[in-house]
């Protein structure tokens, strides 16, 4: 059968070449060598999915079609693992009811690349993976738009207007023509522009998610589209009136798993709880709609702000409710495979001498703080008889841990109270002993965590500040005080 091949290529410039082609080969030949200014997409090496024996015991549960938690260490591979489940979905979806949609949601924007090329590595010769992120103008869309290529199949006296995707995938452009995609010849799949002249970043959110088995994107993405608020694009300048008309809305119901990494943020006002809102809304308000099953992925549920054994439990039992799983997949039958594989680093506690009380440094700073607090006792005292300072709160006795965050709250107590003072002699007094104060505690906590030199170098930068502003016999007292020590 002959087939003729006209290719439209559409350039930044605004100008359409047409050409002619008879062979396959020389219309491969032609794009090859033609629109090098786009760049070959950078290609990736398949390759083929081997499961450690631990690592298909987490992925169990979820195969066989249940929410579940994985939890495992880090190092572990649990990517690995959401991609063996991902493919097995998939396959399953698509062959008993021909959908199948899973969006793998990421907390941060920097792992969202990451997944995508462990995805691509593994699954991209078989789905469609695509990467939504935010923040693409209408001008981007037009510069998309300009680098796509067309493709026109004529075959015994039938024509076939077919579009070359993003993906890599020839579609039917059914604006222009009604003709089965089944008229077209295989050989339609062509190689298509780079990442940076095609990405799919450019193109609506809620087309890619549709348009893809497995989505990559940040929570806060995915609640935008289930609320309708996809940056605005329907009201987009620079978005054509084609694309437009292809914008869709978004429901929890159009994907059939989400996945869940780092999964333990799934708590209070973090965007996987908004997402699954979403899912509970449909899940008891429309009860016969399909729900996505969900899966996470996390190193540890965390216990929260628990004290005790019961409350960390608690909070377990609170993320697992949230993401609406009854099972929690760990390592239980091949924990000798993990030890082999994953280095658990071994916690070593040493103890040693506090620099607090046994250093000279220390013992000395402590011993100018209690010579200051017993300067201060009479003007504290001043303040509690006059009633300026009414509660109990603030107490005149310095606590005795002097490098403590309780004498840090006894100093800015009594630093709060000072400026209600009427006798304005006294009340320079305070704050002045209440500053020198201040810089001693401070060096005590640099000495405790820092070589003392670092602490010697504060006090030293500290007083010479002192010294240029020095005006009162206290000041002077103070600085001769420091400086014997």
């Amino acid at each position: 059968m002959s087939i003729r091949c006209v290719v439209h290529v559409e350039e930044v410039d605004g100008v359409t070449r047409r050409i002619n082609f008879s062979e396959q080969h020389s219309l491969k030949a032609y794009i090859s060598d033609n629109v090098d200014q786009l760049n070959e997409p950078t290609k990736i090496q398949i390759k083929e999915l081997e499961l450690r024996k631990y690592q298909e015991e987490l992925c169990a549960s979820a195969i066989e079609g249940h929410n579940v938690v994985i939890c495992a260490p880090t190092g572990s591979g649990k990517t690995i693992v959401a991609v063996k489940i991902i493919q097995e979905h998939l396959r399953r979806r698509l062959k008993t009811s021909g959908k199948g949609k899973v969006v793998l949601l990421v907390p941060t924007v920097n792992l969202i690349d990451q997944q995508s090329n462990v995805l691509s590595t593994y699954l991209g010769n078989e789905f469609k993976i695509c990467v939504i992120k935010g923040g693409l103008s209408g001008t981007d869309r037009q510069q998309l738009e300009r680098f796509s290529l067309k493709i026109h199949f004529r075959s015994e006296g039938t024509t076939a207007i077919l579009r070359i995707t993003t993906d890599g995938n020839v579609q039917p452009n059914r604006t222009e023509t009604s003709v089965p995609f089944g008229y077209v010849p295989s050989m339609a799949i062509l190689p298509v522009p780079s990442k940076e002249a095609c990405s799919k970043n450019k193109l609506p959110k809620s087309v890619l998610l549709h348009d893809n088995h497995v989505s990559v994107m940040t929570p806060q993405i995915f609640v935008n589209m289930l609320s309708n608020v996809d940056s605005d694009e329907e009201n987009d300048p620079g978005l054509s009136e084609s694309m437009k008309a292809k914008l869709v809305s978004v429901s929890i119901d159009d994907v059939t798993m989400m996945i869940f990494d780092e999964c333990h943020h799934t708590d209070k006002a973090h965007a996987y709880n908004e997402i699954m809102n979403f899912y509970y809304d449909k899940k008891y308000n429309n009860k016969n709609a399909p729900l996505p099953q969900v899966i996470g992925l996390t190193a540890s549920l965390g216990v929260g702000q628990a004290d005790n054994l019961q409350k960390a439990i608690d909070h377990i039992i609170k993320i697992c409710a949230h993401l609406d799983v009854k099972k929690l997949a760990i390592i239980e039958r091949y924990q000798e495979e993990l030890e082999r594989h994953v280095y658990a680093p071994k916690d070593e506690i040493i103890m040693v001498p506090s620099t607090h009380e046994n250093h000279d440094l220390s013992r000395n700073i402590i011993a100018l703080m209690k010579v200051i607090e017993a300067e201060m006792l009479p003007i504290l005292q001043e303040l509690e008889d006059t009633k300026i300072k009414t509660t109990n709160e603030v107490d005149r006795k310095a606590p005795e841990k002097r490098w403590s965050s309780q004498y840090t709250c006894w100093l800015f107590g009594w630093y709060h109270y000072a400026p209600k003072i009427i006798n304005s002699e006294r009340k320079r007094q305070l704050l002045t002993l209440l500053e020198h104060c201040i810089i001693y505690h401070k060096s005590l906590e640099i000495n405790a965590l820092t070589p003392t030199n670092f602490a010697i170098e504060y006090l030293k930068y500290e007083f010479k500040i002192l010294e240029r502003k020095q005006t009162s016999a206290l000041d002077k007292e103070l600085l001769k005080l420091y400086q014997c020590k």
